[in-house]
């Protein structure tokens, strides 16, 4: 060692010892800290600092402050520490006052697309929009510094794969048709009972450090050029919905427009996992997954939205704790308070919740963001269930029910739609007492487009009727619209409707071909419907006519609706329109292909009495759940191996059995089929 730097040792440690000095961050109260030389240099400081197991932790965007400010970073190997300290030996230190916008929206990503996925959120490596040259003019970042605390647990894959995702509260307002998700098909478990979607049970812990919102404002985003011509190429293409999702693959399926940053502990433990729902992954590291280690990954082109796993098991009870932001070198799971102090530091946000979700085809002129709907095809745009009590005298047989349309709806030109409707009990009540069965006919009035459901009560005239008094039904009616969506903003169920077609009641015969190409997990929504330009033209009240439609399947797979009539004056059935004595009669058809089981399993009842005619035959549920739990609109279909060897007839549904009128004569055909098709209730 030369004498010169003999000498500034002896200068350092002896002349000028180690002091005790404090150091302030912002205006918070100084802390003792004695592991500082007055000799060194600021740059030299801001090294020792920046050790993860000092006690005290400098960051990018802080700065020192000296006698007269802010001192540059690039001025700092000029600096020396005793120059610049306060009165009392302080040294001040100050954060900058906002992060910045810049930086943060692209540490966060949020100029890419997301997918939702069982592994948790993922971001795409392909641009499909671009912000302004002003990026201040489209995100805006607020401070939202709290701490939240969510506890509970999940019954269902549905709201436990929406936390996963960091979906705030577990709800979503939007989701992408099943049809286009390359990620996890969202689907309420209830609704099924395939062995590979079991219900199982989770309990969530999840803390949350919030210190910014931010927030994009869609209208003044761009699309990418290459965005736009992959869309293009998309719809030119012989398989539009499958190239469409081929470009969500690529581009993501939606954008997160409202999120916040900061830190996040994700606490989950699994109850009761049917090995069918546990798709483990064990290379989770190399193929870049996030959230828990208990769902497999989905391949592709993605980067990871930061996270960590710290423990996880792989038995039938599994726990996964993840974080995210905040040091990962400083995370305890039994002590978070130095990783929470991490938090001060703005580089270490990350996505913590997401908000609010757009569509990623939202970004697209309107133009071609309608062609993207109309490739999509129809939706379920509502459904609900009107609770109704039915009073009819002995002689009356019809009741006209006016459908309350939503406001939000009054875009949609019914005569464009197809509503479907069905009949229902609430409870189990009198079914061996009142076995009354009620048929269901849609009619629609042009001139102010309202639309009614008529009921027409099936079942013998009764020679005393006039001494008889009147009577009350507690039905149940659910309804749907099937139809165009307007924009992307529509719940998505694990169903889609793959073809829907209007056709006009036959004059001459009773068949209508409606698809060749049928399979056994499609189910059928039928209606049969009366358009009218106005409500004085036709009094459906007063009709005595009713209408029904049963299904043939012909070469497994060429599917024919079968028309027919009945009259209740006469007592007699027709299979063909009277001669046009119904005018502007329609049959709606709409093919769904679903994800669960779509034939009810039933037992018929016992009884002498159902070889007789027009005699209700009662079906007993021969499954464990309920057919129908009064939270969804329910729908079922008659189905026969030909025509015309069938029972004409009608069906009402109740929660433990099936109640169904023949019209025709002799026994119910063992050969009967019934499919069902439950679309969930819209938001009230």
């Amino acid at each position: 060692m030369s004498l010169k730097d003999t000498v500034r040792n002896l200068e350092k440690n002896i002349i000028n010892p180690t002091n005790k000095l404090s150091i302030q961050i912002d205006n918070k109260a100084p802390v003792t800290y004695d592991r500082l030389n007055q000799e060194s240099t600021l740059k030299e400081v801001r090294e020792q600092l920046s050790n993860s197991e000092e006690q005290i932790s400098i960051y990018e965007y802080m700065n020192f402050v000296g006698p007269y400010g802010i001192i540059l970073r690039d001025e700092e190997s000029n600096e020396l520490l005793r120059e610049n300290l306060h009165d009392g030996y302080v040294l001040k230190i100050e954060r900058s006052i906002d992060p910045n916008i810049n930086d943060t929206t692209h540490r966060c990503k949020l100029n890419y697309g997301i997918r939702m996925t069982e592994d948790g959120p993922k971001n795409v490596n392909e641009l499909a929009f671009e912000f302004s040259q002003d990026i201040t003019q489209s995100v805006k970042l607020r401070k939202f510094y709290a701490e939240y605390k969510y506890e509970g647990t999940c019954i269902s894959k549905h709201e436990n794969f929406l936390r996963k995702n960091l979906v705030a509260e577990g709800k979503i307002s939007i989701a992408m048709p099943s049809h286009l998700s390359v990620g996890f098909t969202i689907s309420h478990g209830s609704q099924t009972n395939d062995s590979n979607n079991r219900e199982f049970s989770s309990k969530y812990n999840i803390r949350l450090f919030s210190r910014y919102e931010i927030e994009i404002d869609i209208k003044k985003v761009q699309p990418t050029e290459i965005f736009m011509q992959e869309v293009n190429s998309a719809l030119q293409s012989n398989n539009p919905v499958n190239e469409l999702k081929r470009v969500c693959e690529k581009f993501g399926e939606c954008i997160a427009s409202k999120v916040k940053i900061g830190g996040r502990i994700h606490k989950i433990e699994y109850y009761n996992m049917s090995s069918s729902s546990q798709q483990i992954s064990t290379n989770t590291s190399a193929s870049g997954n996030i959230g828990s280690t208990i769902v497999g990954s989905i391949g592709g082109n993605y980067s990871n939205v930061n996270g960590h796993n710290t423990s996880s098991s792989m038995s039938n009870n599994e726990t996964c704790i993840r974080f995210y932001g905040g040091d990962e070198n400083k995370f305890k799971e039994d002590n978070i308070a130095l990783w929470q102090d991490s938090l001060d530091d703005y580089t270490t946000w990350q996505v913590i919740e997401y908000t609010e979700f757009i569509p990623i085809f939202d970004v697209l002129n309107s133009e071609l963001r309608q062609q993207v709907l109309e490739a999509m095809g129809k939706k379920v745009l509502y459904s609900k269930i009107d609770s109704v009590d039915v009073v009819m005298s002995p002689s009356k047989f019809s009741y006209e029910h006016k459908l309350s349309m939503p406001s939000d709806l009054s875009y949609v030109d019914l005569k464009e739609c197809q509503i479907f409707a069905s009949v229902m009990n609430a409870t189990n009540k009198n079914k061996n007492k009142n076995k009354k069965v009620f048929s269901t006919r849609i009619v629609l009035y042009t001139s102010n487009n309202s639309a009614s459901v008529v009921l027409h009560r099936i079942h013998k005239r009764s020679k005393k009727s006039k001494k008889k008094k009147d009577k009350v039904f507690n039905l149940q009616i659910g309804w749907v619209i099937v139809g165009k969506p307007a924009d992307f903003k529509y719940e998505d169920c694990n169903f889609r409707i793959i073809n829907s077609k209007k056709e006009s009641a036959p004059h001459n015969g009773h068949q209508i071909n409606i698809y060749d190409q049928f399979q056994k997990n499609h189910s059928i929504l039928v209606a049969c419907a009366q358009q009218a330009p106005q409500q004085d033209i036709i009094h459906p009240t007063d009709s005595m006519l009713v209408t029904g439609v049963h299904f043939s399947c012909l070469n497994d797979s060429q599917l024919k609706a079968c028309f027919f009539i009945y009259d209740l004056e006469t007592e007699t059935l027709h299979k063909k329109n009277l001669e046009g004595k119904l005018t502007d009669l329609f049959i709606n058809c709409s093919i769904i292909s679903i994800t669960q089981d779509n034939y009810l399993k039933l037992n018929r009842e016992k009884s002498f009495l159902n070889g007789f005619t027009n005699k209700s035959t009662v079906f007993y549920n021969a499954q464990t759940k309920p057919l129908w739990t009064c939270h969804e609109p329910t729908f079922v279909s008659l189905f026969h191996e030909n025509c015309p060897d069938c029972s004409a007839g009608f069906a009402n549904i109740a929660p433990d059995y099936l109640i169904f009128n023949s019209l025709g004569l002799g026994r119910v055909h063992e050969c009967l089929q019934i499919s069902y098709f439950s679309a969930p209730l819209s938001p009230s």
